[in-house]
């Protein structure tokens, strides 16, 4: 499964970030110094010490302002058929969903939609959004929105396969889980910095 980021293209992001940049360099640079004195003494290097690192991460990720409008294009190579999950409605008033799916249809992808997720995700609510993708034959699906909305679509694109109970798939009190061995292909439109959802496989959903 693939889940690109498509960050929103907000005035105020550029300065937000560059204000948090500085105060982490300035941060960094004083723990740097502290480092440096106390065990250079020491033989120890801070570059090795410190700066290595490994990661792996297959999450495509598409960064920059006024990147929402290739999401038509970037998701037409999934699919002709997106299904759009949403949350209680602020990419509605804000404008947010008219341009998402202004961009899927200049890429002539159709739009379903699947509203309404509310914050920690019920079970009930995945799956109905996983009913909803599979009578409709959706072929991608598209979360817009936060931390819920993201962690709602992932399991929604694995119900869509999913033989038996849902709550079977998630580590609860049972010894054992049956994961999910299919999905429709997913992509993210994270509309707040938060969770993080959109870089990982992980959901949080309640049963209640």
């Amino acid at each position: 499964m693939t889940f690109p980021l498509f960050p929103l293209s907000q005035p105020s992001f550029p300065t937000i970030l560059h204000e948090k940049h500085v105060k982490f360099r300035r941060k960094y640079a004083n723990c740097a110094k502290t480092f440096r004195y106390d065990h250079a003494k020491n033989g120890q290097n801070f570059q090795e010490y410190l700066m290595k690192f490994e990661y792996h991460n297959t999450t495509h990720l598409v960064f920059g302002a006024g990147t929402l409008s290739r999401l038509g294009e970037v998701t037409s190579a999934y699919g002709k058929k997106a299904m759009i999950v949403t949350g209680g409605g602020s990419v509605k008033r804000n404008g947010t969903f008219d341009r998402a799916v202004a961009s899927l249809k200049a890429a002539e992808v159709s739009v379903v939609e699947c509203d309404g997720v509310e914050p920690n995700p019920r079970l009930s609510s995945v799956a109905r959004g996983g009913e909803i993708a599979r009578e409709n034959g959706c072929d991608v699906v598209i979360a817009l929105g936060g931390g819920s909305v993201m962690d709602s679509a992932k399991v929604m694109a694995a119900a869509v396969f999913y033989e038996g109970d849902l709550w079977e798939m998630f580590q609860h009190s049972q010894k054992t889980r049956r994961l999910p061995t299919k999905a429709l292909p997913i992509i993210t439109v994270p509309t707040l910095a938060a969770t993080g959802s959109e870089m990982n496989s992980g959901a949080v959903i309640r049963v209640c």
